[in-house]
């Protein structure tokens, strides 16, 4: 038993590799279902921390019940957002409790064996164009006009861009695992491993994961480059030279044909995620700023667009347009209490670099996907850095 609470944390994050099959029972819900009970035993020695979560999925649940009652054009939805953010509720209580079992390095070697079991995969697919059952795309595009074969990798998330979400969010974690490796040849491994994600995410032609990418490798660089400013300064100039020599040679390369036409015709701006912000701000100031409901989001912008397919693409916008203010203002104070600027830039530290970067991609992140609210990978992903953030001390020496 002590064995199974040592690994309840890396077994859900680990756990998302098995994506969107399932369902509603997904892999990461059954097993913190699975769970519930060596949790409430667990609770039952020690109340639960952390009032500002607890606060934002108190107020969060309630709406969903709220909304049900009193603001909903559709229950089934607005009742499945409910069990939804139970779950939730629940991974995220699993992961706080029993990361005091585990090491910081333990909690990011769960992030890594997740992506590193996904890359593979990921690979097969794009050079054998072989995709899951679940995969929501086609391989035909028109590229330049023209009809043509579209690589891509998805692997078990149906959806391209979620794949493209979690790299970019598990990014941090996986560049911080170097400061645990000591071997020169896993080293090496580590560093092909790290390319393959590059590769990966150059083919899947994400404009937003790329710079979530080239972010947490500047800031790694910065902030483990050296306490002198001048060294600081070259290392920075170096990294943007490679980053540009790296985009002269995708530009230039046949197999990112696909990234190249979307820079050359939309650059780095998307104008239907612009107007979902806009459609989802207006749906905040009509609600009086009290949210239109859980789950009402695609059903009143179709009303007022005409267009009949349409989702959030944005985690805040998602948030604020369906849950109004109160939600969105506990939703802050998470994220406050999580990224406590006093204590990012206190020192050097790996959980520090994990948070900073978090942070810093978390803006892109977010905008990659279509809807985050529902599905617990983020919730894991905060889980993990609330932990972090909350009971994780200096690991490892501080970096000169």
């Amino acid at each position: 038993m002590n064995y199974l609470k040592k690994n309840i944390t890396p077994i859900l994050i680990i756990s998302q590799i098995f994506g969107l099959y399932g369902g509603m029972l997904q892999a990461p819900r059954i097993l913190a279902i699975l769970f519930l009970p060596l949790l409430i035993r667990e609770l039952n020695k020690k109340l639960i921390k952390g009032k500002e979560f607890l606060f934002f999925f108190f107020s969060f649940i309630i709406y969903c019940v709220l909304s049900m009652l009193l603001l909903t054009f559709n229950n089934d939805q607005s009742l499945k957002e409910f069990a939804y953010a139970l779950i939730n509720f629940i991974i995220f209580v699993e992961i706080l409790t029993f990361s005091k079992y585990v090491s910081l390095n333990k909690l990011i070697n769960g992030w890594v064996i997740f992506v590193l079991l996904s890359i593979p995969i990921a690979i097969i697919e794009i050079n054998f164009n072989l995709h899951f059952s679940n995969s929501k795309f086609g391989d035909d595009t028109v590229l330049g006009g023209v009809g043509t074969l579209r690589k891509y990798a998805a692997i078990t998330f149906g959806n391209y861009n979620l794949y493209n979400h979690l790299l970019a969010i598990s990014f941090p974690f996986i560049l911080a695992k170097f400061k645990f490796i000591t071997n020169k040849l896993f080293k090496i491994f580590y560093i092909v491993f790290v390319l393959a994600i590059v590769w990966v995410v150059l083919t899947n032609a994400s404009r937003g994961t790329m710079l979530c990418l080239l972010i947490s490798t500047i800031i790694y660089i910065i902030f483990y480059s050296s306490k002198s400013i001048s060294k600081t300064i070259i290392y920075t100039f170096i990294s943007i030279i490679a980053s540009f020599a790296g985009y002269l040679y995708v530009m230039n390369n046949a197999a990112f044909a696909y990234l190249k036409t979307r820079i050359e015709q939309k650059g780095l701006e998307d104008n239907s995620r612009k107007e979902m912000i806009n459609v989802g701000i207006d749906m905040f100031i009509d609600s009086k700023f009290l949210g239109v409901g859980a789950g009402n989001f695609s059903e009143t912008a179709s009303k007022m667009t005409n267009n009949p397919i349409l989702v959030p693409h944005n985690l805040f916008i998602e948030l604020l347009s369906q849950y109004g203010i109160i939600v969105f203002v506990a939703f802050l104070l998470l994220l406050f209490k999580i990224f406590n600027p006093r204590r990012i830039f206190k020192k050097r530290e790996i959980p520090n670099y994990i948070l900073l970067g978090s942070l810093l991609v978390m803006p892109l992140a977010f905008t990659i996907n279509s809807v985050y609210l529902n599905n617990p990978y983020m919730w894991i992903w905060l889980a993990s850095l609330y932990c972090i953030s909350s009971f994780y001390k200096t690991t490892a020496k501080n970096v000169n």
